[in-house]
């Protein structure tokens, strides 16, 4: 890291230190886990209401229960990394992480708002990354290339979606509902106030679960998040 960098996170830890000790460790029992997902659904849930965004994914009423169960069956197959930082024994930053071979695929993250000032995501990120250096593991953090991590990873990979229409019909519903027409309403959804965003989502995004649903043919609402969901998070 530039040594701006390292001086900057240094001073950013002593000062979160005034408010409890920070601790990084793993999560594997369990019903730790279990317990780690719920606080960790809460605290990213915080963060979008924290800037008037509407979690799509995180709305789904079954979602604690369905990220947890996914944890602890790979915690049974061995391949989950759930990293913490506590502060003063309170959850303050988390990521559940799924790993194969020398690859750890970081699938969600979130911290708590209140330590934002001393950047305790950064800071779990250093130590989370530290902890998997000397095995030569690598951490995908996954797209979009949001600032923060290109502040930490070399190199990075393009990635773009893509519509294949296989009928009629997805012809003409792919004419409105793409990925360049996407693009375009998350950004005017985030040109909004942040007090109208959550409605204007909500509808939108009835609209496009229609739409999707008569381009697919699925005429029942599956019970489960559909792994598309999992990872399209935020409007």
């Amino acid at each position: 890291r530039p040594s701006r960098m390292r001086k900057d996170l240094r001073r950013r830890r002593r000062r979160l230190a005034e408010e409890g000790t920070p601790v990084y460790g793993l999560v594997s029992a369990p019903e730790a886990i279990t317990e780690a997902v719920t606080e960790a659904i809460e605290l990213k849930r915080q963060w979008l209401a924290e800037r008037g965004l509407h979690g799509r994914f995180l709305a789904l009423p079954n979602v604690g229960a369905w990220m947890a169960d996914i944890a602890n069956r790979a915690h049974a197959d061995g391949r989950l990394h759930f990293s913490v930082l506590r502060v003063g024994g309170a959850l303050a930053a988390a990521q559940i992480a799924f790993c194969s071979k020398r690859r750890l695929v970081g699938y969600f993250g979130a911290f708590d708002v209140a330590h934002s000032r001393h950047a305790v995501g950064k800071l779990h990120l250093e130590d989370h990354l530290a902890d998997i250096f000397a095995s030569g593991t690598t951490l995908d953090l996954l797209p979009p290339a949001d600032a923060y991590k290109a502040e930490w990873a070399t190199p990075g990979l393009c990635a773009r979606s893509y519509t294949v229409p296989i009928s009629p019909l997805g012809r003409v519903v792919s004419l409105v509902h793409n990925p360049r027409q996407r693009e375009l309403l998350k950004r005017a959804y985030l040109a909004l106030p942040g007090a109208l965003r959550a409605s204007f989502a909500a509808r939108v995004l009835g609209i496009a679960r229609i739409i999707r649903r008569a381009a697919t043919g699925a005429a029942r609402h599956s019970p489960h998040p559909s792994h598309e969901q999992a990872k399209d998070q935020q409007s």
